[in-house]
């Protein structure tokens, strides 16, 4: 049976991606009723993303347009410095969107301010109905889903699109079998201000206990986001003077000096595999099926895919298992590359053993020496199809 305008879907997850496939699917069926399980009211986050150009268009697509930003929070390079000490280090690597034809890579945005700006376009649809509760359990029958919430009210529905994170109830109450390993590392990101200029070029710092990351987020601004093991993210977690100290050292002064810092964040991290992405008509989204260490900007834009091409698939109007099958195939090969080139590059730098760390040198050496080849690895990092 093809969706029609009397289905109704549901989106769960109340984050970033949550509510931009709440926009989208509400645009691409505005005939059709979209409820939203936003869960309770998220603490505010401090954590920026980069939203790399095809992300920032599809969003200028649902009518989200951030130009209105300062230019400082565009993202023009990225800078890959090697500080492990290894026996081979890697060569100092700076890619910039120019050698691409691109004004800029991406934008770095807090996660605050998508989701604000997303809710004032959601709040002009009038096929949105939002429920600020968590979902309790569903029900499965025929062709239609039951949700239940935790405030007792219940929403039938034909499809579910998960977009709850990594440990996802609905993909439980789904059935879709996972895999999901937490890893010794923590993330550890706050908002730092800064005396120097970071020239739109993000830097990321690569040191035996994972990357070392600044974001630009606005003029004499950046977000840091590194990865070490949780004893150390606590003890420099527990003074800002000492965070501070720290953060200038692993830096080399590269930023200036760190003038302001606030309490940071303590975030555990994962990697999340799943068996299928569709199933029961359940749709999983983002962190619901795909997670792994915060690199290279992956994750979120990963995500966005996700949503542009379910999106794109329901408004073909096909049925639900021919959009499920046509989802797992146009997504699954990318999930699976990126988690695997993350993890990889994350054990090279976690493991000074030969070859592991030699190859991750000999990699970067060959694309600084081949501008084919660099510009190849830009293209597929940002995802091959935008440039197609």
């Amino acid at each position: 049976m093809n969706i029609s305008n009397s289905d109704n879907i549901c989106v769960v997850g109340g984050g970033p991606l949550g509510a931009i496939t709440c926009l989208g699917i509400a645009k691409a069926l505005p005939n059709n009723k979209i409820y939203w399980v936003k869960g309770e009211k998220r603490a505010a986050s401090q954590r920026s993303v980069a939203v790399m150009k095809p992300g920032i268009d599809y969003l200028k697509s649902l009518d989200i347009d951030f130009d209105s930003l300062t230019s400082f929070n565009q993202l023009k390079g990225l800078r890959l410095v090697d500080i492990t000490q290894n026996l081979l280090s890697a060569p100092e690597t700076l890619f910039m969107s120019e050698e691409i034809g691109l004004d800029y890579f991406a934008l770095g945005l807090n996660d605050n301010l998508i989701v604000s700006e997303l809710n004032k376009k959601i709040s002009t649809y009038k096929n949105i109905i939002h429920f600020d509760v968590n979902l309790k359990s569903i029900i499965f029958e025929n062709n239609l889903k039951t949700l239940c919430l935790e405030n007792n009210e219940k929403i039938s529905v034909s499809a579910i699109l998960a977009c709850d994170g990594k440990f996802s109830l609905t993909r439980k109450l789904a059935d879709i079998s996972h895999n999901l390993t937490e890893l010794s590392q923590v993330a550890l990101t706050t908002n730092l201000t800064i005396t120097g200029d970071h020239n739109l070029i993000s830097t990321e710092f690569h040191t035996k206990d994972g990357p070392f990351t600044f974001v630009p987020n606005g003029e004499k601004q950046v977000n840091l986001v590194t990865m070490l093991d949780r004893k150390k993210a606590e003890y420099y977690a527990s003074d800002l003077s000492l965070l501070k100290n720290w953060v200038n050292q692993q830096s080399f002064g590269l930023l200036g000096h760190i003038s302001s810092t606030i309490t940071p964040q303590i975030i555990p991290l994962h990697k999340l595999t799943v068996s299928s992405l569709y199933k029961n008509g359940v749709f999983l989204v983002g962190d619901s099926a795909h997670a792994f260490p915060p690199i290279g900007a992956q994750g979120f834009n990963l995500g966005l895919r996700d949503v542009k091409s379910l999106i794109d698939l329901f408004s073909t109007e096909a049925s639900l298992s021919k959009i499920g099958a046509d989802y797992q195939k146009a997504r699954f090969a990318d999930i699976k590359f990126r988690t695997q080139a993350v993890m990889s590059l994350n054990q090279s730098l976690l493991s000074g053993l030969i070859p592991i760390s030699p190859a991750r040198a000999v990699g970067l050496s060959l694309i600084k020496q081949m501008p084919a080849l660099k510009r190849k690895i830009m293209k597929a990092g940002m995802g091959n199809a935008y440039f197609s």
